[in-house]
């Protein structure tokens, strides 16, 4: 007996959410070191903007990377990855 429509959604669903948040995904590490990619790219060009002004560069960089809630998570996949591979 095969599932029905709506309980096989939910089961893709919740494949995809295990696949996306289990911290030894190569998805979820994937993403991670992507934005960081990402953002120290923009910071680049902002300081290539302003002409080596460091203060702008440390400025933005602290904003994204000092954020409660992205510190949080961060910690928290971190702490995940150690434990659980």
């Amino acid at each position: 007996m095969f599932p029905s429509g709506n309980t096989r959604a939910v089961l893709v669903a919740h494949r995809l959410v295990v696949f996306t948040t289990n911290p030894c995904s190569s998805f979820t590490l994937t993403t991670m070191f992507t934005v960081r990619g990402l953002f120290a790219f923009g910071g680049r060009i902002i300081d290539r903007i302003w002409q080596g002004q460091i203060t702008i560069l440390l400025l933005t960089r602290t904003t994204f990377f000092f954020t409660p809630l992205f510190l949080l998570s961060f910690f928290n996949k971190v702490l995940q990855f150690f434990w659980y591979c």
